[in-house]
């Protein structure tokens, strides 16, 4: 799977309890592939999965170290941080920010241990429910990536979104992590 991303390949996989559309964040052609295939504006940032928060910073102008408790705890939390300014069309918002995640799954650490920086986005139109099973992925989106890969039915919620400031998290999407676990994890406040 590595080597397709590597080579500007996409793919449908399962994630962190819901299916995803994936490809190597080194490659814009891919994340174009990924925003058409979503029919997702374009204004808004494409997460991006990261072996480590050291890693994050080839994207982010700033990491804050309270993060690194979110390393320890691999929890499915993606944090909005300001962009550098050399970060790839589809990776940032109008805001200029870069939503990034450490993965729990086996999967998400495989490729981002050998990929480094791994776009992620729940393989889905704009819009519509987020899929739990390969059949709820559209058949337009199966069709048109590179591989597919079944994981048979998950069970999990997409990742909490959250945009860090100094000293705090301020939550813009509940999901599979509470706002108690974040800030247990990271000594900051959350919103």
């Amino acid at each position: 799977m590595a080597a397709l991303l590597r080579a500007g390949g996409t793919a449908v996989v399962p994630a962190e309890g819901v299916y995803g559309l994936t490809c190597a964040a080194s490659r814009p052609d891919a994340i174009a592939r990924l925003i058409q295939l979503k029919g997702r504006d374009t204004r808004k940032p494409m997460l991006v999965l990261a072996p480590d928060w050291r890693s994050a910073r080839a994207l982010a102008a700033e990491v804050p170290d309270a993060l690194r408790g979110l390393e320890r705890s691999r929890l499915a939390a993606t944090i909005l941080l300001p962009a550098r300014d050399d970060v790839p069309f589809g990776l940032v918002g109008p805001e200029r920010l870069v939503g990034v995640r450490l993965p729990a799954d086996d999967l998400g650490q495989a490729l981002t241990g050998t990929l480094g920086l791994v776009v992620s986005t729940s393989a889905n139109r704009s819009g519509d429910p987020t899929p739990r099973t390969l059949s709820d992925v559209p058949e337009a989106i199966r069709q048109r990536v590179d591989a597919v890969v079944d994981g048979g039915e998950l069970g999990g919620r997409p990742s909490t979104v959250a945009r860090w400031s100094p000293g705090r998290l301020a939550v813009l999407r509940e999901g599979a992590v509470d706002r108690d676990a974040l800030r247990a994890a990271t000594g900051l406040a959350v919103e």
